[in-house]
């Protein structure tokens, strides 16, 4: 945190890569509320929500894992649609993947692994996992690959989450409304 709070441009940046799309999403429904559409479009602003969500890498999309479990805040569409991010997250490519892996042992990929499956079996918020086998004796392995610069960005996203998760819980108190962003 300490780090981050001497790079105020690394941290703006990242609050409008954030802020941006969000910002876009939410002014889609403030229009449908204005419009009296909110009902009509409601289904169509929560798949709109889990995309946007998933393309702004973990951290965000632990976020709305957590909003999915909270009918409390959301309405059933928005759930149903979150909890898509349990296990429906677009995957990185295998190039990037195995780069990652020959990275970290400082050796090639196919020396070490034989692929079962050439897609990932799963794909989840810190990476994916793909069916392989090692070389070295022929067990067959669940390879799991965390995401590139996933540590990083995590601690990245945190911080600006948590700025951010302060800012609405001085607005909810300022509404009477009794919600800790911050805790969830």
């Amino acid at each position: 945190e300490k780090l981050l709070f001497r790079q105020p441009t690394k941290w703006l940046i990242r609050n409008v890569q954030i802020a941006l799309p969000l910002g876009l999403w939410a002014a889609g429904v403030i229009s449908d509320l204005l419009t009296g559409r909110e009902f009509d479009n409601r289904r169509n602003r929560a798949q709109q929500l889990q995309k946007t969500i998933s393309s702004l890498g973990p951290a965000i999309i632990k976020g709305g894992q957590a909003l999915a479990s909270r009918p409390d805040l959301m309405p059933s569409e928005y759930l149903d649609e979150l909890q898509k991010l349990q296990d429906d997250v677009p995957r990185f490519s295998n190039e990037v993947a195995f780069a990652t892996v020959e990275e970290e042992l400082k050796m090639k990929f196919e020396d070490v692994f034989e692929l079962i499956e050439t897609e990932p079996i799963a794909a989840a918020s810190i990476g994916q996992v793909y069916k392989a086998r090692l070389i070295s004796n022929g067990e067959t392995v669940a390879l799991k690959i965390q995401r590139p610069k996933c540590e990083d960005v995590i601690a990245l996203d945190l911080y600006v989450l948590r700025w951010w998760s302060g800012v609405a819980n001085f607005i909810t108190e300022l509404l009477n409304r009794d919600i800790n962003l911050q805790s969830i």
